[in-house]
């Protein structure tokens, strides 16, 4: 019997082994380290921040704060229609056209009629999807896959159980639809033995309702795996017990680490992957792949799925207001080759269960604060606000912690070695009061313990030492930019300490790491890197 236990874990498996294949595959036609297609991971770009974007941009005033009313959550969801979807320019037309194939086209709130798990197509919104409510589903999964999207995924909010889910998973599995976000989570997990009965190939996305911020955000905001932290208002009949974290966490086959603000989602998101998987690690009650939303350096780098919000519409509303959803210097929307990036790389290095591995947390860490202004915040609770969130300054998940060496203040460091053999290391820029989104400098010292590679490097550094266990004289090295399609030897680029430390400065990890960029992004560097040891 298929059951979610052998069921995640036979889908990991085939992850590790497609992308291991690929790779050898790709060595052995051509310089392009990169495989072709995607290997089966389940991240996917999700409607929702567009949504919010085309509704507001034409909204006559708005603040930031309180949008969460009742009243301009339904014009959001209002704009989640056929032909924003499917028109001329529509998104699944327009958005990540590269890298489409990895991802699955995740329609958000909005898309279904008859409440929020009903599990049937709104016509009036979609009218050129007719027949059945599954012939609806299976006419809009198919037009998504002709438009090279893996296919639909769907959002939905408190299965009701019993025969409804019954009759929800046969439609979903006779429409093909092969992934659904369960928003504020579900601890009963009906949905999964329901799946799991009818042997359908259907993922399920969970998560427990946290606030955009972690913690004590006043001192050091940092996150706790056992404390609830609400973003909505707790109703007498949604108790905060209802959606215990880790009983959610533990029947999921993905979860999600939730909703973040835009000038400090970076130390929240990792703080709380963070300490998820140090809480997951060895347990065989949990084999969720964690899903880090749209911080997808972060996702490539500890093995973590991606649940992309960004997209490259950049005008401001009609008073000026640019999109609140992705305020600040980081300027998200021109980091589209990010996504690129971080999807190519895990053609390479899958993302894996989060039972796996030893999680390690530097005893040091960071703390990140800004002042929210009144257009860079939908939480009114943090609106004019000085906000710290806090997270440990290197994270790495099973492989020995960086060494990181700087001057002044240090970067975020992260890294993993991944069940294929491939090593990924990370920088990640900071933020304060006044100064949003810059890298400090620093040097960083990997040690690769076995693993035979290929290694991802993401970010600026001023160099990145990588330590060998075997001796690396004679070696070759070849680089590529992830977004692009044809390595470089850098073999006379780089230098040996001795004979089995490798030193990368960082003005090549910059060159070769931007080297296929878009021009005007700006994004982050992000490269592969093959060593090929002398034949003895």
């Amino acid at each position: 019997m298929l059951n979610r236990r052998s069921f995640i874990a036979r889908m990991s498996a085939s992850w590790v082994l497609s992308a291991r294949r690929g790779l050898t595959q790709a060595l052995s036609r051509s310089p392009n380290l990169v495989p072709r297609q995607g290997q089966g991971a389940p991240s996917y770009w999700c409607t929702w921040s567009l949504q919010n974007y085309v509704f507001y941009r034409k909204a006559p005033s708005f603040s930031g704060v309180g949008f969460l009313n009742g009243d301009a959550n339904r014009e959001v969801e209002a704009q989640l229609t056929e032909s924003h979807v499917f028109g001329p320019d529509g998104w699944a037309k327009t958005i990540l056209p590269r890298v489409r194939n990895d991802l699955y086209f995740l329609f958000d709130e909005g898309w279904e009629r008859g409440g929020y798990a009903s599990f049937e197509l709104d016509q009036q919104k979609f009218p050129g999807f007719t027949g059945s409510s599954t012939d609806q589903l299976k006419r809009m999964n198919d037009d998504i896959r002709k438009l090279g999207w893996r296919g639909a995924a769907v959002w939905c909010r408190g299965p009701k159980g019993g025969e409804n889910d019954v009759q929800a998973i046969a439609s979903l599995q006779a429409a093909g639809i092969e992934y659904c976000k369960i928003d504020q989570g579900d601890n009963k997990h009906h949905l999964e033995r329901v799946r799991n009965d009818r042997k359908a190939k259907l993922l399920f996305e969970h998560v427990a309702i946290e606030g955009p911020v972690n913690g004590d955000w006043e001192h050091d905001g940092r996150f706790k795996l056992d404390k609830f932290y609400p973003t909505y208002p707790v109703t007498s009949d949604q108790p905060a017990d209802t959606y215990p974290r880790t009983a959610i966490l533990h029947g999921a086959d993905v979860y999600r680490t939730y909703d973040v603000t835009s000038y400090l989602s970076l130390p929240t998101t990792l703080d709380r992957v963070g300490q998820v998987l140090f809480y997951a690690q060895g347990r065989t009650d949990t084999q969720a792949i964690i899903n880090v939303e749209d911080e997808v350096y972060v996702a490539a780098a500890l093995g973590c799925t991606m649940g992309i919000m960004r997209h490259p519409y950049a005008e401001v509303r009609a008073d000026g207001v640019p999109d609140w959803a992705f305020a600040g210097p980081r300027q998200i929307k021109r980091r589209m080759d990010e996504v690129v990036r971080a999807l190519r790389w895990q053609r390479i290095a899958a993302p894996f269960p989060s039972n796996l591995g030893k999680m390690r947390l530097s005893e040091e860490t960071l703390t990140d604060a800004w002042q929210f202004g009144p257009h860079e915040t939908w939480f009114d609770r943090i609106a004019g606000k000085l906000v710290k969130q806090g997270a440990p300054a290197i994270m790495a998940r099973d492989i020995d912690l960086p060494v990181v060496s700087a001057a002044g203040e240090k970067p975020f460091v992260i890294a993993s070695r991944f069940p294929s053999g491939a090593v990924a290391v990370a920088v990640h820029e900071r933020t304060t009061p006044g100064k949003a989104w810059y890298m400090p400098p620093a040097s960083v010292r990997l040690s690769l313990a076995g693993a035979r590679g290929p290694i991802g490097i993401f970010g600026q550094m001023d160099e990145l030492r990588l330590v060998a266990d075997t001796d690396l004289t004679g070696a070759r090295f070849l680089a590529q930019d992830l977004a692009g399609d044809a390595a470089v030897d850098v073999t006379r680029r780089i230098r040996l300490t001795g004979t089995r430390e490798v030193v990368i400065p960082g003005s090549l990890i910059r060159e070769i790491g931007l080297g296929a960029a878009t021009p005007g992004d700006l994004s982050s560097p992000g490269l592969v890197l093959d060593i090929r040891p002398r034949v003895r």
